[in-house]
């Protein structure tokens, strides 16, 4: 398992990505070119050298990293296959992007704040951006829906009742962000919960 670090860098098939924390736009490959060789991602583990490339084979792309990442020519570069992951799922891309290094299981700088993450970290993709566990917020959560969401309203209505959570997501201007059945949904488990606070109630959604 790569450390924290390891997964971070790399947009462009051959081009070494810039320091932290601007990230070039990897150049555009043609899918046809794509399907003929596959993808590896590689780079040195627990640096921030890591690279979306393009070769025929584990051992091809690692020589292209090599070369690409400023080693001495003359230097005697031995294989090493923990610095090389093969990445099925990026064979049919043009560019690789930074939510694709996510999508992947894997690292790259947040998009928001440049700080580097990953899965393990908290890390999620957002509107196709790579965003840190940090930048994500409330209006993100409601955005992505699902259980996460519906469980973050109904601890919020259990620990201050439906009218005050409510009130206090209109004072701090979250209320917008909350889509009705994301709410009702949260209200309803509230309802059948004990843990819940007992005066808890639906009430009419403003506009």
């Amino acid at each position: 398992m790569l450390s924290r670090r390891a997964f971070l860098i790399g947009t462009s098939a051959l081009v070494v990505a810039p320091a932290l924390p601007a990230i070039s736009a990897a150049p555009a490959v043609t899918a046809t070119a794509r399907a003929l060789k596959p993808m590896w991602a590689v780079g040195t583990p627990g640096e921030f050298d890591w690279q979306a490339i393009q070769a025929p084979s584990a051992e091809e792309a690692f020589k292209i990293w090599a070369q690409e990442t400023a080693w001495d020519d003359e230097e005697e570069i031995e294989f090493d296959p923990e610095c090389v992951t093969r990445v099925e799922s990026w064979d049919h891309l043009k560019k690789v992007n930074p939510a694709d290094w996510i999508d992947a299981d894997m690292g790259h700088c947040c998009e928001r704040c440049g700080y580097e993450t990953h899965r393990d970290a908290g890390a999620r993709v957002v509107a196709g951006q790579a965003v840190c566990e940090s930048c994500f917020t409330f209006a993100d959560l409601m955005a992505e829906g699902g259980e996460n969401a519906i469980d973050e309203l109904a601890n919020k209505i259990a620990d201050e009742g439906e009218e005050e959570a409510r009130e206090g997501l209109i004072s701090s201007g979250n209320w917008v962000h909350v889509p009705d059945e994301l709410w009702l949904a949260a209200v309803a488990i509230c309802q059948t919960d004990s843990a819940c606070a007992p005066d808890i109630h639906q009430a009419d959604r403003d506009d």
